[in-house]
């Protein structure tokens, strides 16, 4: 179904679906009735198409009990999708307008592996926001953040590039120590905020891998990678998702 005119999700679908690819076409909105049976679903790639907030609301995407992977980069969303199955393994939203995740919201998704959100509006996330048991690859590069949050053991890589951080309190996203059990974290990309100085040394007891520090912008300085911007392609699959 990809790279057609589709402006609406093809109803019926099969009931024994399990991989759904609408991408590249001008999708607004998801109706109930195209999803409301495909609880064998683990694949939703709506990939470039011109979803807004409006067009997911309610639990739309809630019925689809098996779904392991969906994909919204490229749309038209300020908010993050809504009541997302305890299944998902695996969220990308690059490229859409969310400036916040709200509290708790990850608490239904406990099985998250990687959640990438890169060229969004996000400004600050809850501290605790992903402290989550399985979660291995978190990208929001390209946003807004300037505060810390904590930094699950279980995390491998972790990019925070072209932010507005000052300076990381790394304590902050490693409170604690663990010689038997240290962090699983094996890169940091912080390159293109507006650090001063070299990394505290205790980042490099708490997370002992590779940090890419690269460049830094001054105070006043916009990033330029945001000014030339250009629409990304499909991300490749990097996480071995869970059967």
């Amino acid at each position: 179904l990809e790279h057609n005119n589709l402006e609406d999700i093809p109803s019926p679908l099969p009931k024994t679906l399990k991989s759904l690819h609408p991408s590249f076409n001008k999708i607004s909105k998801i109706p109930a009735d195209a999803t409301r049976e495909l609880t064998k679903l683990t694949v939703l790639d709506l990939f470039s198409n011109r979803l807004a907030d409006a067009g997911i609301k309610g639990k739309i995407l809630s019925g689809m009990k098996s779904l392991m992977q969906i994909n919204m980069c490229n749309n038209k969303l300020k908010s993050m999708p809504a009541d997302l199955p305890e299944s998902i393994q695996q969220i990308s939203l690059e490229n859409n307008s969310i400036a916040s995740i709200p509290e708790g919201y990850f608490k239904k998704t406990p099985n998250l592996l990687s959640l990438r959100m890169p060229h969004n509006k996000l400004k600050s996330v809850a501290y605790s926001a992903f402290n989550l048991s399985k979660l291995m690859e978190l990208h929001l590069g390209h946003n807004q953040l300037s505060k810390p949050f904590f930094v699950s053991r279980t995390l491998e890589h972790l990019y925070l590039n072209h932010n507005d951080y000052k300076d990381l309190n790394i304590s902050l996203m490693c409170p604690s120590l663990d010689l038997g059990n240290p962090n699983m974290l094996t890169y940091i990309r912080l390159d293109n905020n507006k650090l001063r100085g070299p990394v505290d040394y205790y980042a490099y007891r708490c997370f002992p891998r590779r940090i890419f520090y690269g460049n830094q912008r001054k105070d006043n300085e916009e990033d330029s990678e945001t000014k030339k911007y250009v629409k990304p392609k499909r991300p490749k699959a990097t996480i071995d998702l869970i059967d």
